[in-house]
């Protein structure tokens, strides 16, 4: 939990932060980092999802290391509010990520990475642990707020075929 909100963090900043250091780093180079950054932080909320169901999501605030408890004890967010903001972080990311990386970048994200695990995120939400269960009914914040979608929703499972179906079409 905590080395997946580290990683976070540490993009959220570098995010924040990139446009103002090094003036010799190309204006492309400096969207690529950034996209790879976007692309990091949604896949630890993927991995967060995915281990713990809905969770608390940052955004793109930067909470200060010194903040008040009250600042950081943030209710959880609902897992359908989970899933969409990792979608829109993935779709940010792999519109400013290569096809391909060149021979010396060899391990950096490309979109095809972005787009996987955008149709990954997708999957897992149309399943039967997400979708429709009624056996988390229970699982609410304190504020009543449902977590888990108590409603069936067949056109989950049409946003993962399509998003695997755009996958399969880029490369």
């Amino acid at each position: 939990w905590r080395d997946f909100y580290r990683g976070i963090r540490t993009a959220t900043i570098f995010i924040a932060n990139v446009d103002k250091v090094n003036n010799e780093l190309p204006d492309a180079q400096k969207r690529q980092y950034k996209a790879e950054a976007r692309a990091l932080r949604a896949m630890f909320y993927f991995y967060l999802t995915r281990i713990y169901g809905p969770v608390v999501l940052l955004g793109d605030e930067v909470i200060p290391v010194d903040a008040p408890a009250s600042v950081i004890n943030l209710p959880r967010n609902s897992m359908d509010e989970c899933v969409e903001f990792i979608i829109s972080e993935l779709d940010l990311a792999a519109a400013d990520l290569p096809i391909r990386s060149n021979d010396q970048n060899i391990a950096r994200l490309t979109k095809g990475v972005a787009l996987a695990f955008k149709a990954r995120t997708l999957l897992q939400a149309a399943s039967p642990l997400y979708n429709g269960n009624t056996d988390y009914a229970a699982l609410k914040n304190k504020d009543g707020k449902q977590l888990i979608n108590q409603t069936y929703s067949a056109a989950k499972w049409e946003r993962a075929a399509n998003a695997y179906k755009e996958f399969i079409d880029q490369f």
